[in-house]
């Protein structure tokens, strides 16, 4: 298809697109006027109904207030003719009201008062029916028919004055209408603006056309009820909205002049655009198609873009020449380093700026399970996983920016799914002017170097543990032995005071309540040492460790039921978050439950003043920096108690220390961490003042 065709059919476009937008706008115009029209008729209703209640709001007030009057009760007792002319019938008048109807409490008819224009009978409904008019209302309102007209009815119970609210009984029933006949048909529409009319029950709205919408015409009907709820007649109403119409008028001429003015623009600039740009680029065209730029040269002379064209086009020629004979020299020293790459023992590439690869050499490629040939071209992101990818990018990007070379160790996973470590040189590649241009690289399989160098750390690291629990078993030794002596040389001595304080107190009796409480004090410290004593002695005399497979879930629940403590404030509460994934680990189960209740009654004793909670949580953690990345168990027991100072944290497994006045022995975690070191565990302990403590304890899963 030539240019010109092409330009037609573009103008063409253009036209039914301009003719497109003018109809829609011209369809969102309707909208704009849809809504005006949607609000002027809601506007208009509003207005109506208002005027329709303020014009009638008398009625409702004389009804109000002639229902709760003592003489109103009083009348419908004795039915006084002269009292109803003095009230009733003077104040038809001043409450322009046209009848007004008095009714006893047996729904007989006491009084009816009227003008000479309205009903003075009585009311069309029965004496029956009025009790069911005011059923769950003190107050009605409704209409009935007066020959060819309305009255509008108001109705309401009567009752003494002072019971405003009408909760006593009813003593009759007062009503009083008003007219709605031409006269006020016609006040109506003066007052409202719009036509008002009766209209027959079978009467429905007018719909919404586009046609009423133009001409800002638009109507309402109101539904009037009689006392029994049924449809009774309905009034309509019909308004025209001159600001709508006008604003259509305008509307339609702007859209006339708007739709005139873009034909005739269109129209000269297609002509223009066709004379002007089709010559030159027939030319253009043929210069292309024939590969001479010679065609080109009366364009080449015009100060216009498309001398500037004729002059690129030609320059482009030449530089394709110029490529050509590039790519040529380019491509032979390609062969050159595909040699010397095909020759390496390692992986080697080279890549370009953009991180793709220029060649690969055969182990390479072999490592990707491709031939070179499928990787040329790709980046990095097409042959590895997006994390290895990223990291490789990352270090290309240093190396071109730093224009150092780089020596990294990092992982490849080979075709069979095997990590390999590898270590890579990665060097800058420059050309002539010294810009970088990409980089190179080689990267050596070290898994079996990096293997050796981890078993040597592991055995490193094992054998420092190893020197530790020596070191830590001499310790242990050697306070056990002195225990043992120590224990023995000072029990007897307190045997022998706890006698003799037992002898003075049976020999004071009540006597002096002071020497009393002295002895007290005396002998609450004696058993506090025996007590420590014990505590030695049993540390002193080990018993063999009994290792099982314990589930951490199970270890938790059995011994729960052994703890028993009695806090002076009764607040201390014991939660349990224990993971039901399967998991077992090696340990003595009886030891195991003595550390965990010695933790628990630390926590406890910590809490007995104000109260708090004890979390005991059992759960799995794949890789832990105590058993080489291993998996592991961990228990961990925490509570919102006041916490431990960071002066104490370094004293906490030290025999003898401890933080409980004379309440504590010292001993409690420094036995249990005995334990957790013999059942070939870990413990660890993380406090802060005012936050509590957590201590978790960590064993390797069998």
């Amino acid at each position: 298809m030539s240019i010109r065709s092409k330009l037609t059919l573009l103008f063409l476009s253009i036209i039914l697109a301009v003719a497109a937008a003018i109809a829609l706008e011209r369809s969102f115009e309707v909208r704009r006027l849809t809504g005006i029209f949607v609000s002027s008729r809601a506007r208009e209703e509003a207005t109506f109904d208002k005027i329709a209640a303020l014009r009638n709001s008398r009625l409702e007030a004389l009804v109000g207030d002639y229902t709760f009057w003592d003489e109103m009760v009083e009348f419908t007792r004795t039915g006084d003719k002269e009292w109803a002319k003095e009230n009733i019938d003077a104040s038809l008048p001043v409450f322009d009201v046209n009848a007004m109807w008095v009714y006893r409490r047996d729904c007989s008819l006491i009084y009816s008062s009227g003008d000479p224009n309205g009903p003075v009978a009585d009311l069309p409904v029965s004496g029956e029916d009025i009790p069911l008019i005011f059923k769950g209302s003190k107050y009605c309102h409704f209409f009935i028919r007066t020959g060819k007209d309305l009255m509008e009815v108001r109705g309401a119970t009567i009752h003494p004055t002072a019971d405003r609210e009408r909760k006593t009984e009813r003593r009759g029933y007062l009503f009083a209408g008003i007219l709605w006949d031409d006269k006020f048909l016609r006040e109506m529409a003066a007052l409202t603006g719009a036509e008002v009319r009766f209209a027959s029950l079978q009467e429905k709205p007018a719909p919404d056309t586009s046609a009423n919408i133009m001409a800002g015409e638009a109507g309402f009907l109101r539904e009037l009820r009689g006392w029994d709820d049924r449809p009774l007649a309905k009034i309509a109403v019909s308004f025209k909205s001159e600001s709508i119409r006008h604003y259509n008028r305008m509307g339609q001429t702007v859209f006339f002049i708007f739709g005139l003015l873009s034909a005739v623009s269109l129209l000269v600039l297609f002509m223009s655009v066709v004379r002007l740009v089709s010559t030159p680029l027939k030319l253009v065209s043929e210069s292309l198609k024939k590969k001479d730029p010679t065609l080109l040269a009366p364009l080449e002379k015009k100060k216009d873009e498309f001398g500037g064209i004729a002059r690129v086009i030609r320059e482009s020629f030449e530089q394709s020449a110029e490529l050509e004979a590039a790519n040529i020299r380019r491509r032979k020293a390609e062969i050159q380093e595909e040699a010397i790459l095909e020759n390496i023992a390692d992986l080697a590439w080279l890549k370009d700026l953009d991180n793709r690869y220029i060649v690969v050499n055969g182990p390479f490629a072999k490592a990707c399970g491709k031939e070179p040939a499928e990787l040329v071209g790709r980046t990095d992101y097409d042959v590895w996983p997006k994390e290895l990818a990223e990291k490789y990018n990352a270090d290309d990007k240093e190396v071109m920016l730093s224009g150092k070379q780089k020596v990294v160790c990092e992982p490849l996973f080979s075709i069979d799914g095997n990590m390999l470590w590898m270590e890579t040189v990665k060097t800058p590649m420059f050309n002539d002017r010294g810009e970088v241009i990409g980089t190179a690289g080689i990267s050596r399989d070290i898994t079996e170097r990096r293997k050796d160098e981890e078993a040597l750390k592991k055995a490193y690291i094992q054998l420092k543990e190893t020197q530790h629990r020596l070191i830590q078993a001499e310790k242990f030794s050697a306070l056990g032995k002195f225990s043992t002596s120590f224990a023995h040389e000072i029990k007897n001595p307190l045997g022998i005071i706890l006698n003799g304080i037992e002898f003075l107190e049976m020999k004071l009796g009540s006597s002096d309540n002071d020497i009393k409480e002295d002895l007290d004090i005396i002998k609450r410290s004696t058993l506090r040492a025996d007590s420590i004593i014990k505590r030695l002695l049993k540390f002193a005399r080990p018993s063999e460790i009994r290792f099982e497979k314990i589930n951490p879930r199970d270890l938790v629940n059995d011994t729960l039921p052994f703890f028993k403590y009695s806090s002076p404030s009764g607040e201390i509460k014991i939660n349990t978050d224990l993971s039901p994934d399967p998991m077992e680990f090696t340990a003595d189960k009886n030891q195991m439950q003595q550390a965990i209740i010695n933790l628990i009654m630390n926590s406890a004793e910590a809490m007995s003043l104000a109260g708090g909670e004890i979390t005991i949580k059992a759960y799995k953690e794949e890789r832990s920096e105590f058993y080489f990345a291993k998996p592991v168990c961990v228990i961990e027991i925490s509570d919102n108690g006041p916490g431990i100072s960071e002066e104490n944290m370094t004293k906490l497994f030290e025999p003898f220390f401890t933080t409980k006045s004379e309440k504590g022995t010292g001993l409690g975690l420094f036995i249990t961490k005995l334990i957790i070191d013999n059942n070939k565990g870990n413990i660890s302990i993380d406090s802060k003042l005012g936050r509590g403590t957590v201590v978790r304890m960590v064993f390797p899963l069998v």
